[in-house]
């Protein structure tokens, strides 16, 4: 008898896990100053399972207003390893998305420190794929395609959003006639496993006509300032015979 209950008990705790883990997750992350000041830095909506709520003893509080409310610890640490305090933090918090979210508050010991109207902030249905909208949490304005989220689920439709992995995505098989076999290897990419030979390291001959060149016109240069320089020496040598002679 027991047995037969059991069975029931476990059907509905997976069929509703399953459906439980199709809920959308909401991600928002802030920016803490010491001061009590909080910004809103970003939101995401995505398909995952909220964290589990870790951090539902700290002093920080993130109120989401609905048609239920509900509280999740805000993880707001004002200190870097290595580094120390500081007077500010980042700090995110996840919880399953509500189409009924009105409000969110960020309370500090119970007390707000920060409220944003959030009511349409992931679909605020106007037929038009914006903002953080996705074919997720808004298939009212987002096609699956071309929505910016890439969906990893095999549901045969090829999500062009995804760069790889996606598994309807697979790269087709015929009509490639010009393709090559993974087997086989072109003549111009031979395998990396066989040993090549690195090309001769040939001289640069340039360089050195160059240095040669340079060398040849000095010593012509040297050579013709040598010349001067005599013929002058000879020349008033010659001068000086010549006055002392006339005298």
């Amino acid at each position: 008898m027991k047995t037969k209950n059991i069975i029931p008990t476990l059907l509905f705790f997976i069929i509703f896990s399953s459906l439980a883990i199709a809920v959308p997750v909401c991600e928002f992350t802030f920016s803490i100053n010491k001061n009590d000041q909080v910004t809103l830095r970003d939101y995401a909506a995505f398909d995952d399972t909220a964290r589990d709520d870790r951090h539902s003893s700290s002093s920080y509080q993130a109120v989401f207003q609905g048609a239920t409310t509900i509280k999740k610890g805000v993880p707001a640490i004002f200190y870097i390893s290595d580094v120390g305090e500081t007077d500010q933090t980042s700090a995110s918090v996840q919880a399953l998305c509500d189409p009924t979210w009105n409000a969110l508050r960020v309370e500090k010991n119970g007390k707000t420190i920060f409220e944003k109207n959030i009511e349409g902030l992931f679909c605020n249905h106007d037929d038009i794929c914006q903002e953080k909208e996705n074919n997720l949490v808004c298939p009212d304005d987002c096609t699956l395609i071309g929505d910016g989220y890439c969906s990893y689920q095999q549901d045969g439709i090829c999500d062009s959003d995804c760069i790889t992995g996606e598994p309807d995505c697979q790269l087709p098989t015929e009509g490639f006639t010009d393709a090559v076999s993974p087997l086989e290897e072109p003549d111009f990419a031979p395998s990396v496993t066989e040993v090549q030979e690195a090309p001769p390291i040939q001289p640069k001959r340039t360089a050195v006509f160059v240095v040669i060149g340079f060398i040849l016109v000095l010593l012509i240069v040297i050579l013709i300032f040598t010349i001067l320089h005599e013929r002058k020496k000879k020349t008033f040598a010659q001068q000086k015979f010549d006055e002392y002679y006339k005298k």
